[in-house]
């Protein structure tokens, strides 16, 4: 939700008075039920903006342009030169105005963002949608990370802000993230294990199977995820899949932690009547086996598993470590009546039988989902 930063007063339409910002933001909190408020963090000092930084590298690159104009005895060229300069120079200083008193403050159950001359915007961490642009592969790389982040409401609400805007990214970057995991991951664990398929953008996640693009990848036949390079990939067969950038997949570390654990479930623990078939893949980006820019590329569980615990170091919350016994699901739920993979000649399976292979199934990645917290 958003909220003006005036409200009409007791004269009618032509009386308005202003709200104090800090009021405006106590009331989106109260509307929002975001709870007791944890931390402020205001606007980052203009020397940490790369768009502040890159317009005084190029005003002070034209000055210098224009002292060699003079030096040179064209005077004229020097006044058209400087002239150049003072639009970056504007925009920079307009920049840096417009953010003057904007701000970013979390509570318990959210977050509310202002930016100068806008409305107050509020977000639940239950329902609200984040995409960052580039997601840290571990610990060590967290610092070198450039927070960038993209939130949607359910309301149609809207957000964008950088480590450039508010101070701190190190601490509030990280923050956002895991707060926004404890609080949904139970709940996407429980749909998907009353077998209902999860939507992350354009891409679907169900007990069986990830989607995307018209294409099916049943868990046994994905080996790996990995997001190097702003680029999220699955290696499916020894073929490496491109799903789109990782800034458009909302709340990826939760996308990646549930694919992770039905990804490891399926894998470790094969169907017995053999995998299902990959429907309507593409070609694939590379036919070897090597990962993108030299990283995983090591086939078997053990790797693949060892590879999407490194992919979700950022990503860990309380909320990972109290449903280790369910985050798996059914990876079998839909599967009693299959006879295994397409094309083959295997006899379907006695209802009787269905169910225990489902029963067990089930119990296999219950443990499988238990293990990948340890």
């Amino acid at each position: 939700m958003t909220t003006p930063s005036t409200q009409r007063g007791a004269g009618g339409t032509d009386g308005r008075r202003t709200v104090p910002l800090t009021q405006l933001i106590h009331l989106m909190s109260s509307f929002e039920n975001l709870g007791e408020h944890r931390q402020t963090y205001l606007r980052a000092p203009a020397s940490g903006d790369p768009i502040v930084r890159g317009c005084g590298l190029v005003a002070a690159g034209l000055a210098a342009v224009s002292v060699l104009c003079i030096v040179a005895g064209a005077p004229a060229a020097a006044v058209v030169v400087i002239l150049f300069a003072l639009i970056p120079t504007g925009f920079a200083a307009l920049r840096n105005r417009r953010g003057r008193d904007s701000r970013l403050d979390l509570f318990d159950r959210g977050l509310t963002v202002y930016r100068s001359g806008e409305k107050v915007a509020g977000f639940h961490w239950t329902t609200v949608e984040v995409r960052q642009q580039s997601i840290p592969l571990s610990q060590s790389a967290t610092a070198a990370t450039d927070y960038a982040f993209v939130l949607s409401g359910p309301d149609g609400s809207r957000a964008e802000f950088d480590e450039g805007e508010f101070a701190n990214a190190r601490e509030w970057g990280p923050l956002i993230q895991s707060s926004v995991t404890a609080a949904q991951l139970p709940g996407i664990v429980a749909a998907i294990d009353g077998e209902q398929t999860v939507r992350f953008g354009d891409l679907a996640v169900s007990l069986l199977e990830l989607a995307h693009d018209g294409a099916r990848y049943p868990w046994e036949r994905i080996q790996t995820i990995d997001p190097r390079g702003g680029i999220v990939r699955i290696k499916v067969d020894g073929r490496w899949i491109s799903l789109g950038p990782v800034g458009a997949i909302p709340n990826f570390y939760i996308f990646n932690e549930v694919i992770e654990r039905l990804r490891v479930a399926a894998v470790e623990y094969p169907d017995p009547y053999g995998p299902r078939a990959v429907v309507g893949a593409p070609a694939g980006d590379t036919a070897t086996s090597a990962a993108p820019d030299g990283g995983v590329g090591e086939n078997g569980p053990e790797a693949s598993a060892e590879a999407g615990s490194e992919t979700v170091a950022q990503s860990v919350s309380p909320a990972d470590t109290e449903l280790g016994s369910e985050a798996a699901g059914d990876p079998g739920a839909e599967a009693a009546g299959e006879s295994g993979p397409e094309g083959t000649a295997e006899p379907s399976p006695e209802p009787a039988d269905a169910e225990r292979i489902i029963e067990r199934r089930h119990e296999i990645a219950v443990t499988a989902g238990g293990r990948s917290q340890s």
